[in-house]
């Protein structure tokens, strides 16, 4: 019996320090064009953060960075991040990253975001940083 209460505590432990943390994710990516160019340059993240401290900082001037992968990777001045309800906000952020380099569709976004699996954004709004991950 003993054997067995240990067992389940050690895997208990386990799960909880494998399970993803979602104090800060990704949930969804859309796109608009502002400007005439062949890819999207406005870029909508919806986020969720339940950080009570992120919330205090979002009318801050900052950066950020978003994150597919090693190789493709962009940062930004031109962002806002709203909050919509609860712990949930959008990020949107301004940049001519997806019309400069190679020109990618909408499609060609959607699919970076979904195979990547390791994607994060960091937000760094008075020198004090927020990342997410994908949800």
């Amino acid at each position: 019996m003993k054997k067995k209460q240990i067992f389940i505590s050690i895997l208990s432990i386990f799960l909880f320090l494998s399970c993803k943390t979602t104090d800060n994710c990704i949930s969804r990516i859309a796109f608009k064009k502002q400007l005439e160019s062949p890819g999207p340059d406005l870029i909508t993240f919806s986020l969720t953060s339940n950080e009570k401290e992120f919330e205090k900082y979002i009318e801050e001037y900052g950066l950020i960075e978003v994150v597919f992968n090693e190789k493709k990777f962009f940062k930004t001045k031109v962002f806002e991040i709203i909050k919509i309800e609860g712990n949930n906000y959008e990020l949107k952020a301004m940049s001519p990253y997806f019309s400069l380099i190679d020109y990618y569709t909408e499609e060609q976004v959607h699919t970076l975001f979904n195979e990547s699996s390791n994607m994060q954004i960091n937000i760094i709004l008075n020198d004090k940083k927020f990342v997410f991950t994908k949800c």
